[in-house]
């Protein structure tokens, strides 16, 4: 699954609280979401720098991203779940 066909499943099927999303599907949303918020990152720095910058929040959202990313690599279930049938096969 591409990019864009990625993206338009996901909006297609963000209401429908049912099934599951293959790895690749989920990988290219979350580099979706990632480039909006490089993007509105870019923009809040533009618009409120020096406020922003003279925070002291540094390290402790570092610390959530890390904590983030931690939880997002770790591997599926195995099998079905409540949520339907592994989109990797059975033992992925």
């Amino acid at each position: 699954m591409g990019f864009g066909a990625a993206i338009r499943s996901s909006f297609r099927n963000y209401f429908r609280l049912s099934g599951r999303a293959s790895r690749a599907e989920y990988w290219w949303v979350v580099l979706f979401l990632f480039l909006l918020g490089v993007v509105a990152v870019g923009i809040d720095f533009a618009v409120f720098g020096p406020g922003m910058l003279d925070s002291d929040a540094g390290g402790a959202v570092a610390l959530v991203v890390m904590l983030q990313l931690v939880w997002l690599v770790r591997p599926s279930e195995p099998g079905a779940n409540a949520y339907g049938p592994n989109p990797c096969g059975e033992g992925a």
